[in-house]
């Protein structure tokens, strides 16, 4: 309990921070001058990107259940997003997500090992996507941001190679599951004699269980080349949705010739880079690396409200929506997400 008030302190401090920031950077008066100017249509339709995003989110996880498992409604499914997206919201590295979703899963009346296993197989793809769409953009735009963004490539490669060990360590596990078992006890040693974790028993067995699981889902992924092909395109779908919404908010803010290539490239990036900032929402991290890469596109006097706007559709939203549905879901769903 003192960790999950702890995580929601983190978002609502550093939410207010922005805002004050925001506002002493520009002044009151500025300020309202400048959401005077908007053009709400468009932001409007950075909103719309975002429920698809979640509409998106919610098919692929119907996808993979009507493939290995049951069928149900794509709206029964779009809830059990929403509290993903609450919970992956206020805790580190989005680790709350999952577990509240395997419950609000079985409170539909599916087996925990079938939810637990549908969305692992989800993990999977959606870390393989993220690799190869930001892989793919820095092969075709790389260069811009080498010469726009200081230290670009290593921002770049430090995130890539994070990712690509989370899809590697994926990959062991589907073929090679006592290798990245003996992986983890290693790593879980290490830790242990660093005191950062304080029970690394506790964890193990927390670990185990989860293998246990993860094991279901990629003895069902194996054999279903088709399902991969559908979920990857899927994914592909949705993050472009995610990635499109600064283009939107640049025509809300200042109209003009923008290419649109550019700036789904750069979102990608962010999305990458910020991913694996150790706070609930990659709080800090997402704001400042977004603050660098908004810089080639936005005029600087308005970088922050920008960002707040950006903020307000891409995270606060999944806050607000998300909580919402959470807790007419049920208030033992609090109680799920560690």
């Amino acid at each position: 309990m003192k960790r999950r008030l702890l995580n929601i302190f983190i978002v609502i401090a550093s939410s207010v921070i922005l805002i004050v920031l925001t506002f002493s950077a520009s002044g009151l008066y500025e300020m309202l001058n400048f959401f005077r100017s908007i053009d709400y249509s468009w932001i409007a339709g950075g909103f719309l990107c975002m429920f698809l995003y979640w509409c998106t989110d919610a098919l692929v996880i119907q996808t993979v259940m009507a493939a290995l498992f049951e069928k149900r409604t794509l709206m029964s499914f779009l809830k059990v997003t929403m509290v993903g997206q609450f919970f992956n919201s206020i805790t580190p590295f989005a680790s709350g997500g999952q577990p509240a979703q395997v419950y609000a899963m079985q409170k539909m009346g599916i087996s925990g090992g079938h939810a637990a296993s549908a969305l692992i197989v989800k993990s999977i793809t959606y870390q393989m996507t993220v690799f190869v769409y930001t892989f793919i953009s820095y092969i075709f735009k790389g260069n811009l941001f080498v010469q726009k963004v200081n230290n670009f490539s290593a921002l770049f490669f430090a995130g890539l190679l994070t990712n690509l060990l989370v899809v590697l360590l994926y990959g062991l596990f589907v073929y090679k599951r006592s290798a990245a078992e003996k992986l983890i006890s290693v790593c879980l040693k290490i830790v242990s004699r660093t005191k950062i974790i304080r029970s690394p028993d506790k964890l193990r067995r927390k670990l185990n269980i989860e293998l246990e699981r993860f094991s279901d889902g990629t003895a069902a992924l194996r054999n279903k080349f088709d399902l991969l092909i559908r979920m990857f395109t899927l994914q592909l779908i949705q993050l472009t949705f995610l990635f499109a919404i600064p283009y939107l908010i640049r025509l809300a803010t200042e109209p003009g010739y923008i290419n649109i290539g550019d700036m789904i490239v750069a979102q990608s990036f962010i999305t990458m880079i910020s991913s694996f900032v150790p706070l609930p929402g990659s709080i800090g991290g997402a704001e400042g690396i977004s603050y660098v890469f908004f810089g080639i596109f936005f005029s600087k006097n308005i970088l922050l409200q920008v960002i707040l706007i950006w903020r307000s559709i891409t995270y606060y939203s999944n806050i607000i929506i998300g909580g919402v549905v959470s807790l007419t879901a049920s208030r033992k769903l609090v109680k799920t997400a560690h």
